[in-house]
């Protein structure tokens, strides 16, 4: 029996969806974004049905009742699924245009082993998140979880990619990259930014490990000398997402304690010992700050600046995947920042009309 890939499968309804789509015209641009989206929300039974196949099957352990229990209990209980998905797909079109000569099933088994990986270190960003709440609600059986997700990750890529030596420098590299992020992020929660604007590009650091993918299909297709520049852009797009991510997470963040560039302004506003507000005020005095909006208008600029530098490199390097996923997070970061303007010029007319009332009482 012939195996059938997962991912040329995606590929197939991908490629039907964007014919069925005759005017491509600007104004009708979302309309294949929007059937993609629907593709990919439709897709996360499958992926989980083959990652299950993988890790439970004639397994009845309590690592792999844990793993059947993470994957099936609720859409909720891996962060991010679907995005790991996406992120997948990304990848497997990625590494074909080298011609590795791996087979459908060893690409697939790459591709698969990302979501291995993924799943794992949010799964242990999501844990360290949990315990700095009053209530943590998350088991501590999710560490072993992670880490055994991860070993099987790395087993997969060091079957794969046959440069030992290589292979351990950059796992060290961007293993330090990640922990020692992680370890500034633990050291500044409920008190200040682990970053400010000019180190930003530190927090692309928090997704150092998914390199190592791009790093070694590099060096296997000849192209070693490439990697340095893979890991500019990759840090300069991973930090515009993360910069974006946390104006829209920050009222979540901020009931975890974790302090970031959306709400470090914020915080010192705080008098002195309020430093940490309890989870039923501090939703409601985020939202009274002034300054939201400028700041989060401030971020959306520095994310567009990250991306438009990762664009160059993508087009100086003729990665044609990489800048169509580049150019598709920009627009969105500028469709953003037209909304932010919009609303913040709202907010200083109706603070410049309550101060003229108040002045002519």
């Amino acid at each position: 029996m012939s195996y059938t890939s997962l991912f040329a499968e995606i590929d197939q309804l991908a490629d039907e969806i964007i014919e069925q789509t005759d005017d491509l015209q600007a104004n009708r641009l979302n309309i294949p974004a929007k059937k993609m989206f629907k593709l990919f929300l439709s897709l996360k039974n499958p992926f989980k049905e083959r990652v299950l196949k993988r890790f439970t099957a004639g397994q009845s352990d309590p690592l792999a009742k844990s793993i059947r229990s993470l994957f099936t209990a609720n859409r909720k209980s891996i962060p991010y699924f679907q995005s790991m998905i996406s992120l997948s797909y990304f990848y497997w079109n990625w590494i074909q245009q080298f011609e590795l000569g791996f087979t459908e099933e060893q690409y697939d088994e790459l591709t698969l082993s990302l979501i291995y990986g993924a799943t794992a270190y949010k799964l242990l960003d999501t844990y360290m998140d949990d315990q700095s709440g009053d209530t943590p609600s998350i088991p501590p059986q999710n560490l072993y979880i992670a880490k055994y997700l991860i070993s099987c990750q790395e087993s997969v890529l060091a079957s794969h990619f046959r440069n030992p030596i290589l292979y351990m420098q950059l796992t060290d590299k961007y293993n330090r990259l990640y922990c020692n992020f992680g370890m500034q992020e633990l050291a500044c929660r409920h008190t200040k930014s682990p970053v400010d604007l000019k180190n930003a590009i530190q927090l692309g650091h928090k997704s150092a490990p998914l390199l190592l993918y791009y790093a070694l299909a590099l060096d296997a297709a000849g192209k070693a000398k490439l990697i340095p520049v893979y890991e500019e852009m990759f840090f300069l797009t991973t930090t515009a997402i993360q910069l974006d991510d946390d104006i829209h997470d920050a009222v979540d963040d901020l009931l975890h304690g974790n302090i970031t560039l959306a709400t470090d302004d914020f915080i010192r506003t705080l008098p002195p010992g309020k430093k940490s507000l309890s989870p039923d005020k501090l939703p409601e005095a985020y939202a009274e700050y002034l300054m939201v909006s400028c700041r989060d208008l401030t971020l959306l600029r520095e994310s567009q600046k990250s991306l438009e530098k990762a664009l160059k490199i993508s087009q100086n390097i003729k990665d044609s995947i990489f800048e169509l996923f580049i150019l598709s997070k920009l627009l969105g970061v500028l469709e953003k920042i037209n909304h932010k303007e919009a609303l913040y010029e709202k907010s200083e007319r109706r603070q410049s009309e309550k101060a003229h009332r108040a002045k002519n009482r």
